[in-house]
């Protein structure tokens, strides 16, 4: 549980701003997120770098046409800090919303390595694990 509240809280901070880029479209601002050579990985794949980060918000982009606002819900996220380092895990579930209320789509887990990048937190790299469905 190292770390000083400024970090935990800039950490989640930054958690927030991920999201909230994705679900509005501010795919610029999602990609600043990660460090230049950041990696996230999902289950469309393995994007390395700010480029290929680019490419997969296009891709979302695509995939999001069809997903009437879609809303990432983040929570019970524990963060380790040390230094400039940091590990989190949080849990996520993936809604859209339409006439018919909310749909949650999948819940999962982000787990992410950090890094402090000119006094701001970045991620280094953050992998997406859906959940598995319980045996019918």
């Amino acid at each position: 549980m190292a770390g000083s509240f400024e970090d935990k809280f800039a950490i989640q901070e930054l958690v927030s701003r991920y999201n909230h880029a994705i679900d509005f479209g501010n795919y610029d601002a999602w990609v600043e997120c990660f460090t230049e050579d950041g990696v996230f990985n999902g289950s469309a794949g393995s994007f390395v770098g700010q480029a290929e980060l680019k490419k997969f918000t296009e891709q979302f982009k695509t995939m999001g046409a069809n997903l009437p606002n879609v809303r990432h819900y983040v929570m019970n996220t524990v963060t380790d800090v040390e230094g400039d380092t940091a590990i989190s895990s949080s849990y996520l579930q993936l809604l859209t919303t339409g006439k018919e209320g909310a749909k949650i789509m999948f819940s999962g887990r982000y787990d992410d390595k950090l890094v402090r990048v000119g006094g701001k937190w970045r991620f280094k790299e953050r992998k997406v694990t859906r959940d598995t469905p319980p045996a019918a």
